[in-house]
């Protein structure tokens, strides 16, 4: 796990609204308890700023049964 925090843009399956991301939140927040997690409704870009870097992120997705295309690395 890195020190610092750096941001990670993702799409994820499904997820379209507010109402959809819990389940991201809580898999990127198990993770990394200090990560933050938006979504942007105008894209449906979620931006999560995290010590963990992309893979790590979308492999905790993953095993959360979501399916995330990682816009950044």
């Amino acid at each position: 796990m890195s020190d610092e925090r750096h941001e990670i843009e993702m799409r994820v399956e499904g997820v379209r609204d507010q109402a959809s991301i819990g389940p991201v939140a809580d898999a990127i927040r198990e993770l990394d308890p200090d990560a933050s997690v938006r979504l942007d409704p105008a894209t449906g870009i979620i931006h999560a700023m995290t010590h963990r870097d992309t893979l790590e992120v979308v492999a905790a997705l993953s095993k959360a049964g979501l399916e995330a295309k990682a816009m950044t690395l």
